[in-house]
């Protein structure tokens, strides 16, 4: 789960349901603190990840120009 979350992070839609996803696995496993956690993510996932710069999932430096 936390390559395809990494993967996803430049673009909204992908990013999100793994959010959720993340969120059920806390359900499952009863842990009250990692759901909260994913739900406050979850909210902030959409917004949040069509901010993030190319460079931090790959790596590399962006190309200006």
């Amino acid at each position: 789960m936390v390559p395809a979350h990494i993967v996803s992070q430049p673009w909204p839609w992908p990013h999100t349901p793994n959010h959720l996803a993340m969120f059920a696995l806390a359900v499952r496993r009863r842990d009250r603190r990692e759901a909260i956690g994913q739900v406050v993510r979850t909210i902030v996932a959409a917004p949040g990840s069509a901010r993030v710069p190319q460079s931090v999932v790959t790596g590399e430096p962006e190309i200006e120009g």
